[in-house]
C-alpha cells in the first residue's frame, strides 16, 4: 500500500491539472459504462444485466453525489479511484447487491470521465468536444480487449501520458477551425475504447481480484454501509434494509451522529416508529440533546393529535403522555395531556349516565309488563313512553351501548302494537254492557284502525277518561315513535 501511495504521488501533479474539469459529455459518458457493463456480461466474468438499472442510477449519480463519495476528487483522481477501489474491495460480500452495483456506477463514471480527451483544455474547446463526441458515440462501435486486474496507480499513469497527447491534438484541430473533423472523430473509436477498458479492468479488479492491502479504516466501511442503508430506506427496501442495518450493527457502537442520520432517514420517508428508535438511542448515548427531546415529543404530540381526531382519546392521551416523558419541558404536551384526560373523564361520566339511563329503562319495561297484567293499560303505555324516550336519549359514541339502545327501542314498540291489540280484545271485559268486538274484523284492520276500534269499544262500555289519554299518548306519541336506526 506505501508502494501505491508513493505512486499516487508521482502522478499527482499530472491529474491535478486535468481535474477541476472531467472529460466526456453525459451520452458518451453512459454509453461507456453500459458498455463496459454488457462486455463484462458477454465475457462471462460479472453479470450486472439484472443490476443494470442500479449501476445505471450510479453512473448518473448528481455531481455533488459524486464529490461526496471520492472526496480526494479535485486532489488526486487517481488516488480517489484507488480508494474507492479497495473499498468495494473490502465491503463486498458473497453476492452484488443493489447498492454495490450503485457504488460500481458511480465508480465506472468516474473512470470513464477520468480517462477521455480534453480534460486540460480551455472550457470552450472541451464543451465543444463532449457536444460534438454525444452527437457521434451512438454511432461507434466500442471495441476495448481483454479483462486484466489491475494496479490502479500505475495503470492511470500510464493511461495519462496517452490521454495528454491526444488532447494537445485534438485541442489544435478546435484551435486552428478543424474541430471535430479532425484527430477528433479519427480517434474517437480508440479513444471511447479506452474508457471502456477502463471501466471495465476497474470493475473486474474489485470484483475478482484479491483484496488488497489499504489503509481502508473501520469509520470508511461504517460509512458505506451507513450510505448503503440509507439507499436502501429511501427505495422502500425493506429486506435490503434490515439486512444492512444488522450488518451496521454488528460493526459495534455507532456514533450519535450516525444515529441521528439513520433517524431522520427513517422519518424522511414516513418510517416514523423505526426513525423514533434511532433518536432513542441517541438520547440513550446524550441525554442532554434538546433537539433530539423536541424532535420525539413532536412525533408523539402529531400521534396524539391524529387518534384524538378520530376520537380514540385513550391512545391520544398514552402519546401526549409519552411526549411529555421525553420532554418534561415540552408545555404543549402538557397542556395536550390535560385536556385528554379531562375528555377521558368526561366520557366516562356520559357512560355511566348511559348505562344508568339502559338500566332505567329496562325497569320501566318490566313495570309496564306487570301494570298490562293487572289490566291498567294506561299506565302500561305511560312507562313504555318513558322507557322509550331513555333509549331515544342513548348515542352512537358508545358501540355497544347504542346496539342495547336499538333492541331496546324494538322491543318497546313491539309491546305496544300488542298493548293495542289487546285494547281491541278485551274491550267486552271492561264494560258489563256485553258489547263486543268481532275478531275477523279486527285480524283484517291495519294498525291504525286498531286504535280507532280500541277507543270506539272503550267508548262504547264508559271508559271516557281512559279515552281522552290513549287518544293523546297513542295518536301523538305511540303512532309516531320511530326506532332509532
Amino acid at each position: 500500500m506505501k508502494n501505491s501511495i508513493r505512486s499516487a504521488a508521482v502522478i499527482t501533479l499530472v491529474w491535478s491539472l486535468a481535474f477541476p474539469a472531467l472529460a466526456w459529455g453525459p451520452k458518451a459518458r453512459v454509453a461507456i459504462v453500459t458498455t463496459a457493463s454488457r462486455i463484462l456480461a458477454k465475457e462471462g466474468t460479472i453479470d450486472l444485466r439484472s443490476l443494470e438499472r442500479d449501476v445505471m442510477a450510479g453512473a448518473s449519480a448528481s455531481p455533488e453525489t459524486v464529490a461526496t463519495i471520492f472526496a480526494v476528487l479535485s486532489d488526486d483522481p487517481a488516488k480517489a479511484i484507488a480508494t474507492e477501489m479497495y473499498l468495494l474491495q473490502s465491503v463486498q460480500t458473497d453476492r452484488i447487491d443493489p447498492y454495490f452495483a450503485y457504488r460500481l456506477g458511480v465508480l465506472g463514471a468516474f473512470v470513464a470521465q477520468a480517462t477521455g480527451p480534453m480534460r486540460v483544455s480551455r472550457a470552450r474547446y472541451r464543451e465543444a468536444y463532449e457536444g460534438d463526441v454525444d452527437r457521434h458515440i451512438n454511432r461507434t462501435i466500442l471495441a476495448p480487449g481483454r479483462r486484466r486486474a489491475i494496479e490502479p496507480t500505475t495503470y492511470f499513469a500510464g493511461l495519462a501520458r496517452i490521454i495528454q497527447r491526444r488532447t494537445t491534438a485534438i485541442e489544435s484541430d478546435y484551435q486552428d477551425g478543424i474541430g471535430f473533423r479532425g484527430v477528433a472523430q479519427a480517434s474517437l473509436k480508440e479513444d471511447a475504447s479506452r474508457s471502456v477498458a477502463a471501466v471495465a479492468d476497474v470493475w473486474y479488479s474489485v470484483i475478482t481480484g484479491d483484496v488488497l492491502v489499504a489503509n481502508i479504516s473501520e469509520g470508511e466501511i461504517r460509512d458505506y454501509i451507513l450510505n448503503a442503508l440509507e439507499f436502501y430506506i429511501k427505495r422502500g427496501n425493506r429486506q435490503e434494509t434490515d439486512a444492512t442495518y444488522a450488518r451496521l450493527d454488528a460493526l459495534g457502537v455507532q456514533s450519535p451522529e450516525m444515529r441521528e442520520r439513520i433517524g431522520d432517514t427513517f422519518f424522511e420517508v414516513g418510517e416514523h416508529e423505526r426513525a423514533v428508535a434511532e433518536y432513542k438511542r441517541v438520547l440513550a448515548m446524550t441525554p442532554q440533546r434538546r433537539d433530539i427531546r423536541e424532535k420525539v415529543a413532536r412525533y408523539y404530540i402529531g400521534l396524539g393529535d391524529g387518534f384524538r381526531t378520530s376520537g380514540d382519546l385513550d391512545k391520544a392521551r398514552d402519546a401526549y403522555e409519552e411526549a411529555r416523558n421525553v420532554d418534561q419541558l415540552n408545555e404543549v404536551a402538557t397542556e395536550k395531556l390535560f385536556q385528554a384526560e379531562g375528555a377521558i373523564a368526561e366520557r366516562q361520566s356520559r357512560l355511566e349516565k348511559t348505562r344508568d339511563a339502559l338500566k332505567q329503562a329496562e325497569e320501566l319495561q318490566t313495570q309496564a309488563d306487570d301494570e298490562s297484567h293487572r289490566g291498567s293499560y294506561t299506565r302500561a303505555v305511560e312507562l313504555l313512553l318513558e322507557a322509550e324516550k331513555l333509549y331515544g336519549g342513548v348515542t352512537a359514541e358508545f358501540d355497544d351501548l347504542a346496539k342495547e339502545a336499538r333492541t331496546g327501542l324494538k322491543n318497546v314498540a313491539y309491546r305496544m302494537k300488542e298493548l293495542k291489540t289487546d285494547l281491541v280484545r278485551n274491550a267486552q271485559s271492561l264494560s258489563g254492557t256485553g258489547f263486543a268486538v268481532d275478531p275477523r274484523k279486527v285480524a283484517g284492520l291495519d294498525t291504525k284502525q286498531l286504535d280507532r276500534e280500541a277507543l270506539q269499544g272503550l267508548v262504547n262500555n264508559g271508559y271516557r277518561d281512559l279515552v281522552a289519554q290513549l287518544k293523546q299518548q297513542v295518536e301523538r306519541n305511540i303512532r309516531g315513535a320511530q326506532p332509532v336506526p
